[in-house]
């Protein structure tokens, strides 16, 4: 197949478009409402089945064909052809183009316009002003760009006014929502959050089933900047061309001796642990880990608080994040708490092994490390103590032994890396926030039963379930010979809890699902079928399992 510019003049609003096959020459096709094709980029889509080719430019069907065999007769539908090769071509010396991107997608014979899309382009991390990071304009604007370019999956929430309005404004929270259910709560560090957020909406638009999964069964809360006037002051200063570290704290006027020492640290600010002593935070109103006067006493805090608190906030998980040292920190953060009991230690323990699974990171309390210490009135600790939300704080990378300016201020180019190390770990335990369903078939049976002299065949199959999620699910099991559904069994309900791993014994239930099987209509025998259909649903969301063989029965 070709599209390119034509073997003969044409006008400049015209492509060239053909095919390989034998019986036909490239016609020309003038594209709609264009006055030259060389101005714009332009949505080409070659569409193909058994019988017919088509040619779609800017969604506009400009060539049909029918396939035949190449010497003229009607292609069999059994013919199977050995690869498709696309050519796209321009003519002319000063002629260039480029291709932005190619996808490729596969429908079913009940919906062929159901499939997700395979892109062949490489995801280009966004940069900001910031040494690659979003400046706080900037954050603004790609919250309302998001919104704006996705209003079925999005909401902007204002969450509360910072102290110093005239530099920020608004702390405002991004919502990809397509349920109702919440779940999953991201702060901090914008550059990381912004990467995910990327990732998760281009799939949605590719119809990546994973994405589609993911944002209708989960909520996801995206705080992108809860220290904006700290963030807002540094950005003005640029301290990072001045080898400085820059300010860590808020804005808040606490320190007549100096403005540029005033502030509270809001990670010290939660109410567990405050101010218990003097190495978790300071009670200096000029100290760099000052805890505030009282806890909560900041509208920063206070935000964060009061989404948290919500009656329709239920959230399971949160990231707290923070820079830097690749570690992720789990409660206690506090020395004198400890750590949580024995078993939800162990869930902490193993949310945070799969964390770091592809990224290198450490974690576990930080007191216990040799280049940490106590932290008095954490956030992580305040949401796991108060709302029992399984919450942890990494700390972005580099890793504790970069010099600090270049470990809170990385170069531009390591931006995209240390944020793409994070992006597993976000899918990860949003994922984990809800229900996770694992399949495991110990038996299946070929049978018979007759009825009233009718035999009919079936198939039994011992399944057992279990959810490792962090929520309990309502849910059924259904099982068929077909990936459509055809024929299926009867419906099982069952009810799950949440059992995640690190936990102790599995949640599991067995169940025999009963999948009738008519021959006669598939022109297939019971016992060369190879694969069977499992199918675990919820109230959000269906799971497909595919099981194989079933010759063996």
């Amino acid at each position: 197949m070709a599209l390119g510019s034509a073997p003969f003049p044409a006008a400049t609003n015209e492509v060239a478009l053909g095919s390989s096959q034998l019986y036909t020459s490239v016609v020309a096709a003038e594209l709609p409402c264009i006055s030259n094709v060389a101005d714009a980029f332009h949505d080409v889509d070659f569409v193909w089945d058994d019988e017919w080719m088509r040619w779609y430019v800017d969604d506009v069907l400009l060539l049909e064909e029918y396939m035949q065999e190449a010497d003229g007769s009607e292609k069999s539908a059994s013919d199977e052809d050995p690869m498709l090769v696309v050519d796209l071509s321009v003519n002319g010396s000063n002629a260039t183009m480029a291709v932005r991107r190619m996808t490729m997608s596969s429908g079913n014979s009940s919906d062929p316009f159901c499939a997700p899309s395979y892109s062949s382009a490489t995801f280009s991390p966004r940069l900001g002003s910031i040494r690659g990071s979003l400046s706080v304009k900037e954050v603004e604007a790609y919250i309302d760009e998001v919104a704006a370019i996705f209003p079925l999956i999005t909401k902007v929430e204002e969450l509360g006014q910072s102290p110093v309005s005239m530099m920020v404004g608004l702390l405002r929270g991004l919502i990809l929502i397509v349920c109702d259910l919440t779940l999953f709560l991201l702060i901090l560090f914008v550059k990381n959050m912004v990467y995910t957020i990327d990732i998760l909406t281009s799939d949605y638009c590719n119809g990546d089933l994973a994405a589609l999964e993911l944002l209708t069964s989960r909520q996801l809360w995206f705080i992108l900047v809860v220290n904006p006037d700290g963030y807002a002051r540094n950005e003005k200063s640029r301290v990072w061309e001045h080898n400085e570290i820059g300010q860590r704290k808020s804005t808040a006027p606490t320190c007549d001796n100096s403005s540029a020492d005033a502030g509270v640290d809001l990670n010290r600010n939660y109410d567990v642990c405050f101010a218990r002593d003097s190495k978790g935070s300071s009670n200096d109103p000029c100290g760099d880990d000052y805890n505030g006067p009282s806890a909560f006493s900041e509208p920063e805090t206070q935000a964060v608080r009061d989404l948290v608190r919500r009656n329709t906030s239920d959230f399971s998980v949160a990231l707290n994040y923070h820079s830097y040292g690749k570690f992720v920190n789990i409660p206690f953060a506090c020395q004198v708490e400890g750590g949580p009991s024995e078993l939800k230690n162990s869930v902490f323990i193993a949310l945070a092994q799969e964390m770091a699974r592809f990224n290198g990171f450490q974690y576990g309390q930080s007191w216990k490390e040799s280049n940490l210490y106590t932290v008095n009135g954490e956030t992580s600790d305040w949401m796991w103590q108060a709302h029992g939300i399984f919450a942890m704080s990494p700390e972005v990378g580099p890793a504790f032994d970069v010099e600090s300016v270049m470990g809170f201020w990385p170069q531009r180019d390591e931006v995209p890396q240390l944020s793409a190390e994070l992006h597993y770990p976000n899918l990860y335990i949003s994922r984990i926030a809800g229900p996770v369903y694992a399949l495991v078939v110990n038996d299946i049976q070929l049978g018979t039963v007759d009825n009233d002299g009718s035999i009919k065949s079936f198939i039994s199959v011992d399944v057992r379930v279990s959810n490792t999620g962090l929520r309990s699910a309502a849910a059924d099991l259904v099982g068929s010979m077909f990936v459509n559904g055809t024929n299926a069994s009867d419906a099982v309900h069952f009810e799950l809890k949440a059992v995640p791993e690190g936990s102790g014994n599995l949640a599991e239930v067995d169940h025999t699902l009963i999948i009738p099987y008519s021959g006669g209509d598939y022109h297939q025998s019971i016992q060369e079928s190879e694969t069977l259909y499992l199918v675990v649903r919820d109230a959000f969301s269906c799971h497909l399992f595919r099981v194989g063989t079933l010759s063996a029965v």
